[in-house]
Order: structure tokens, then C-alpha cells, then sequence
């Protein structure tokens, strides 16, 4: 049996952040730099951890699963659009640690036993081009996943 990851990773970009970020671009992998798309989740990295849940004949394997999420927020303007720009981040962040938080969707859709946020952290850039055209909020969340394969 495969990794649990791939169902995990699937479930996340297929229907839960589709349903809490309709109208954002939600991407598998980095979005790359330059681009002026006003709200981003990426899936941008992913590891694994196993070790032996029990012994016996079938010997189910326990997964540590570390999601890392990227929730981009870029508004068009100057230095004055940097509040509204951290401001959508941090609630996109909130979004997706409550629905975490839920009791209907801990499990995301059967693909692990449990899953929640462990750690964020906002980044404004800094690259003079980007600068130019706008403000950008980035933060990066990681997703700790618990499953059985």
C-alpha cells in the first residue's frame, strides 16, 4: 500500500481549500516569483515519517505527515496596501486552522486520523520589482497529518 500522503495531498487540493478559497488560484507546487495573482495557495512541500504501528502479520505502518502550505495574498499599490494584504493572509490562515479545528473535517474526508495547523509564519517581500507593482503578504503554514497505511 502506498503512502497515505498522496490521498492527503489530494484531498487538501481537490476539495478543501477549493471550498474554503474559491476564488484563489490553488496550486500544487510553488507559485514561483514575479507573478501578480491576488490571493495563492500552493502546496509547496511535503515529508513523510513512518515507523511500525504493531507487530504482527500485516504490520500497519504509523505516518507522521508534514504539510507545508503557502498562503499568498498580493494587493496592487503602495506601502499602504501592506495592512490589507497581511490582513487577508491572516484570515486565509484562520480559515484553514478552523476547518481544521472542526469536528466534520479533522480527518479530511478518510485520508488520515488527524490533521492540524502546528506553526505559521508571515513574510512581506522584499524584491524591488514586486515592490513596484504592489505589497505582498506570504505566510507559510505547516499541516502536522497522523495516518495508519
Amino acid at each position: 500500500m502506498s503512502s497515505a500522503a498522496a490521498a492527503v495531498e489530494d484531498h487538501l487540493l481537490e476539495v478543501l481549500l477549493p471550498s474554503l478559497f474559491p476564488e484563489a488560484s490553488i496550486l500544487r507546487g510553488h507559485p514561483g516569483a514575479g507573478q501578480l495573482r491576488q490571493d495563492v495557495v500552493a502546496l509547496v512541500d511535503c515529508s513523510v515519517q513512518t515507523s511500525p504501528e504493531c507487530m504482527g502479520p500485516r504490520r500497519p505502518l504509523a505516518e507522521q505527515i508534514e504539510i507545508t502550505l503557502l498562503l499568498s495574498c498580493t494587493r496592487v499599490g503602495r506601502a499602504a496596501v501592506q495592512r490589507a494584504a497581511d490582513h487577508a493572509a491572516w484570515a486565509m490562515y484562520g480559515s484553514v486552522r478552523d476547518a481544521l479545528r472542526d469536528a466534520t473535517t479533522p480527518h479530511l474526508g478518510g485520508t488520515c486520523r488527524e490533521a492540524r495547523v502546528t506553526s505559521a509564519r508571515l513574510e512581506r517581500s522584499a524584491d524591488p520589482e514586486m515592490l513596484e507593482r504592489g505589497r505582498s503578504a506570504a505566510i507559510t503554514v505547516t499541516l502536522s497529518v497522523r495516518a495508519t497505511t
